[in-house]
C-alpha cells in the first residue's frame, strides 16, 4: 500500500484506514490459528484414544486366542462333561417339574372335591326349598279347589237370572 504524501508525513486517514485492516486480518489469522490449535489437540486426544483403544482390542484379541487354542485342547473332554452335566440338570429339573405337577394336581383334585361338597350342599338345600314351596303351592292349590267348590254350591242370585232388590 502506498500513502500520499502530505505536508506533516503520509495521509493520517490512510494510515489509520491501513492500521485497521491490518489489525482485523491480524486477529483474523489470530483466530484461524487458535481454530486451527484446538483442531490439532483435538485429533492429538483421539489419536490417543484410537492408540488406547487398538492396544486394548490387540489385549483382547490375544487372550480370545489364547482361550481358543485352551478350548481346542479340552474339546472333547468339554463337550462329554457338558453334555453329562446337561443330562444331569435335565434329570433333575424333570423330576421337580413332576413334583410340582403333582403337587398342583392334588391341590386341583382338594379343592374340586370341596366345591363338588359345596355344589352338592347346595344343590340339597335348593330341592328342600322346592319341597317347601310345592307343599305350599299344593296346599293353596287345595284350598282353592276347596273354595270355588264351596263357591258352586252356594246359591248365585246372578247365574240364576233373579237380581236381588
Amino acid at each position: 500500500m502506498e500513502f500520499e504524501e502530505e505536508r506533516r508525513g503520509y495521509n493520517k486517514e490512510q494510515v489509520d484506514e491501513y492500521i485497521t485492516t491490518l489489525r482485523d486480518e491480524y486477529q483474523n489469522l489470530l483466530k484461524e490459528l487458535q481454530a486451527g490449535t484446538e483442531a490439532i489437540e483435538d485429533l492429538k486426544r483421539s489419536k490417543r484414544r484410537m492408540s488406547d483403544k487398538l492396544e486394548s482390542l490387540q489385549k483382547e484379541k490375544k487372550e480370545l486366542s489364547q482361550q481358543v487354542e485352551q478350548m481346542r485342547l479340552t474339546e472333547n473332554t468339554s463337550y462329554s462333561e457338558a453334555i453329562a452335566s446337561a443330562l444331569v440338570t435335565a434329570e433333575i429339573s424333570a423330576q421337580q417339574i413332576i413334583a410340582k405337577a403333582k403337587k398342583e394336581a392334588r391341590l386341583i383334585g382338594d379343592a374340586a372335591t370341596r366345591d363338588l361338597s359345596d355344589i352338592i350342599q347346595a344343590k340339597q338345600e335348593a330341592l328342600d326349598e322346592i319341597k317347601q314351596v310345592s307343599g305350599k303351592l299344593f296346599k293353596l292349590l287345595r284350598e282353592e279347589e276347596a273354595l270355588k267348590a264351596e263357591r258352586v254350591s252356594m246359591p248365585n242370585p246372578f247365574r240364576e237370572g233373579k237380581k236381588e232388590e
